[in-house]
């Protein structure tokens, strides 16, 4: 239960302090600094002085620090969807081993770019319509709550994997499927071979009874990588479900 998921993180994931003579002496450095403080207590006030610290093609890994407040920056909207409807990242991640905890991330088409590397998310709020959690990256967001908004074509995931052998997939374990509406989608084939797995997840009835959206390319019912496991919530009954989609429960 979710309980033990805790018991579980806290005992593998301990407090840097007790963890300070294990780690590569590069991530020590990254995790001491900068720190972000409103009160001005820290390197910088601003989150976005934070960020425009670190030089030009960087190579080294930086963790910014956050103190407690709002923080808030300034999103350039590329593409026009409709009236409060923007196309726009809220944040792209493509380093490896990045980690969010009771963190926010607020759009519509394409909240987040999921995009390389192994992503950990925890206690978090994620908010879109479509396609708002996209990419290649090989991810477990755990505890999280999804919140799909807006109307039409509402769809959570588009997994980019394009092979087999690819290693990557997203896995929801222990998170909330929300929203207004109904008719939302867990997710779809935008390439070849997407991988992803809800768990113990529980899904409201703003899910679609069919699950994952069906596309054109019929081809891509056979190479996608649909899982589910244990799901609770009225949005969780397998009855109606794309013939695809992997029931866990029985393997």
């Amino acid at each position: 239960n979710k309980n033990r998921i805790e018991q579980w993180f806290n005992t593998n994931v301990p407090s840097l302090a007790s963890r300070k003579d294990k780690l590569d002496p590069a991530l020590l450095t990254a995790e001491a600094t900068p720190r972000v403080r409103q009160n001005g207590r820290g390197d910088f006030k601003t989150l976005t002085e934070a960020i425009n610290s670190v030089p030009e093609g960087n190579k080294e890994r930086v963790i910014i620090k956050l103190g407690p407040g709002e923080y808030k920056r300034r999103i350039l909207l590329q593409c026009r969807m409709g009236k409060g409807k923007e196309q726009a990242l809220s944040m792209r991640i493509s380093g490896n081993k990045a980690a969010f905890y009771n963190c926010k991330f607020y759009g519509y088409q394409d909240t987040i770019c999921d995009d390389t590397g192994n992503h950990f998310f925890k206690d978090c709020y994620i908010e879109g319509t479509f396609d708002f959690i996209f990419g290649s990256g090989r991810s477990l967001y755990l505890s999280t709550q999804l919140n799909v908004v807006g109307d039409g074509l509402r769809v959570i995931t588009a997994h980019a994997g394009k092979s087999t052998e690819e290693k990557s997939g997203y896995s929801f374990v222990h998170c909330k499927v929300t929203g207004t509406g109904t008719g939302i989608y867990l997710g779809r084939a935008w390439m070849s071979h997407p991988k992803v797995v809800y768990a113990y997840t529980d899904m409201s009835s703003v899910v679609n009874p069919s699950g994952w959206h069906e596309k054109t390319q019929t081809e891509r019912d056979k190479t996608v990588f649909y899982g589910e496991y244990k799901g609770s919530g009225p949005g969780s009954r397998k009855e109606k479900r794309v013939k695809y989609t992997q029931d866990i429960d029985t393997i």
